[in-house]
């Protein structure tokens, strides 16, 4: 009862309003309604920076991302046992050729990856258009991943799909930090990327 009242809550909460939000905690407070939701054979490994700086957003859309990217993962799995590995830290580099605006205190990348059966190399890069689904018919919209590119789009991200080697698939997101101050731009502390191989309590 008290997960279903969380979820209502959300769900009813206004969006709209652009602020400082600490994305790491979203993430550790969707984990603890999704480890309660998700199927018992599905595993979550995380590595989350506490530590970095707030991205400028909206918290409810910025939620609404992270849900849809793990409840995707999920799915992919399908009934078999599974894992999906999730990590949020600071980016070193960036993918080369990829034109992002300016972002004096640095990025983020959030990745979820699964261990399901991946994505049909020709699907890859139809994945966010509207009402484009690899689910059987009757399951899903095909308006998830779509409406995920916009709100990272507004947010001035950028994300992208890809196959890992071996199996599975991974979406990697990019936020802008928010610098320090209200006014003058300023780099948050340095943290490092850091591999996921620990859950993240």
């Amino acid at each position: 009862r008290k997960l279903t009242e969380q979820i209502l809550a959300f769900s009813r909460s206004e969006s709209g309003a652009l602020e400082q939000v600490d994305f790491a905690g979203i993430v550790r407070e969707a984990l603890t309604l999704l480890g309660r939701s998700l199927p018992a054979t599905v595993s979550i490994v995380s590595h989350i920076d506490k530590e970095l700086a707030p991205i400028n957003g909206d918290a409810t859309k910025l939620m609404q991302v992270f849900m849809n990217l793990v409840t995707n993962a999920a799915h992919a799995i399908g009934g078999a046992p599974g894992s999906i590995v999730i990590t949020y830290v600071r980016a070193k580099t960036l993918p080369a050729g990829l034109e992002l605006p300016s972002s004096p205190a640095g990025w983020a990348r959030l990745s979820v990856i699964d261990s399901g059966p991946g994505i049909p190399e020709e699907c890859l890069e139809r994945v966010f258009e509207p009402f484009f689904t690899t689910k059987p018919v009757g399951e899903g919209t095909g308006l998830g991943l779509s409406v995920v590119h916009g709100i990272v789009s507004a947010h001035g991200g950028h994300i992208e799909a890809l196959n890992t080697p071996g199996s599975g698939a991974c979406f990697q997101v990019l936020f802008p930090l928010a610098a320090s101050g209200e006014d003058t731009p300023d780099q948050t502390r340095p943290t490092g990327d850091h591999h996921a191989n620990r859950s993240d309590n």
